[in-house]
């Protein structure tokens, strides 16, 4: 008889161990914080994302992630030197990670400060070659470049057909770049 009780304590017991484990993976998830950030940015609340940022921040002063996500909220709030700054001190301090470099290219080019932004696509791109948006935004700039000099070189010899065709025919793909959000 003891030990069937012994059989049955042990049953119920692993019985009742098994529930809970149960219970938790049907359980929804809490949001991690970079998912919460997301959210309020999805909704259109940067403020609401900058107080997530800012009280993490609190806790992991370091984090280069929360220090990009600020610096994001910074351009949403069209706060765009405090979101350089970021920028900046993040490609100082982490010169490995690309996305900072991209963004700080960005807002260079938004500036028309075309040659400091074509250097940051390109240490964006040395940190990861496989950057599209870095890629993409240095043949951004390397048009604007291209269309920039070309436009001097017209100025200096008006009469010249050559360069006359060479910048028309920038004019619809620089018209495309203006047309993006």
């Amino acid at each position: 008889m003891r030990s069937l009780n012994c059989l049955a304590v042990l049953t119920l017991c692993s019985l009742l161990a098994g529930v809970p484990a149960h219970a938790q993976s049907t359980m929804p998830k809490p949001l991690s914080v970079a998912e919460t950030i997301q959210q309020w940015l999805k909704r259109g609340a940067p403020e609401e994302a900058m107080k997530v940022v800012d009280k993490q921040l609190k806790i992991y002063p370091n984090d280069p992630n929360l220090k990009f996500q600020r610096a994001v909220i910074f351009e949403q709030l069209n706060q765009p030197e405090q979101a350089q700054e970021l920028y900046v001190a993040l490609t100082q301090d982490h010169p490995e990670l690309s996305e900072p470099q991209n963004n700080l290219g960005v807002l260079l080019a938004k500036k028309n400060q075309l040659s400091e932004a074509r250097e940051r696509f390109e240490l964006a791109l040395r940190a990861n070659p496989n950057n599209r948006m870095a890629q993409e935004n240095l043949a951004d700039v390397w048009l604007r470049m291209a269309d920039a000099q070309y436009r001097k070189l017209k100025a200096a010899e008006p009469g010249n057909a050559r360069l006359q065709r060479k910048v028309e025919s920038l004019q619809a793909p620089i018209q495309a770049l203006k047309d993006l959000p």
